[in-house]
């Protein structure tokens, strides 16, 4: 089972790339609050594709309150210098917006 949920507010703007199939993605930084430290928060990246991306778009900046509900995703990548590096990301099935 690969499923994790989040919420925290957005660190930055939407902004929405197309890719050379014509899809819609965008991704965003979600800071999420440190249940027992509230002087910590973790950043976690979001890819979010298609009717999604569109909706965040639309309807939400930077400071947002959203709700993630998606799966982990590793990605690895050798970088210029040639030096190895990976990430993990969620990859979004919904985003919900929590602070009308």
């Amino acid at each position: 089972m690969n499923t994790v949920q989040i919420s925290g507010r957005l660190c930055n703007d939407i902004e929405t790339k197309t890719t050379t199939t014509g899809k819609n993605l965008t991704s965003i930084t979600v800071a999420v609050n440190d249940k027992f430290d509230k002087d910590r928060a973790s950043f976690v990246r979001v890819t979010v594709w298609g009717p999604g991306c569109d909706f965040l778009t639309n309807y939400a900046q930077k400071g947002t309150l959203v709700g993630v509900e998606g799966r982990l995703s590793q990605k690895s990548w050798e970088s210029k210098d040639g030096e190895k590096k990976s990430a993990v990301e969620i990859i979004a099935n919904n985003v919900e917006i929590l602070d009308w």
